[in-house]
């Protein structure tokens, strides 16, 4: 009786494991610093007299 053929795993190569860790934290860093930006306007208008077009993006 012959054996079954068995593949054996393979490793993924190591470049797309740092890239996909990479992927994963700047989703969570950009994910993070937008929800945190609606908080800075309302502070850096109340505390140093701006108005929403100064504080604004672009």
């Amino acid at each position: 009786m012959t054996k079954p053929a068995v593949r054996e795993r393979k490793k993924p190569f190591y470049g797309w494991v740092i890239v996909a860790a990479g992927a994963g934290i700047e989703f969570t860093v950009g994910a993070l610093i937008q929800q945190a930006f609606g908080g800075c306007p309302t502070a850096l208008t109340r505390d140093c007299g701006w108005i929403r077009v100064d504080v604004g993006p672009g």
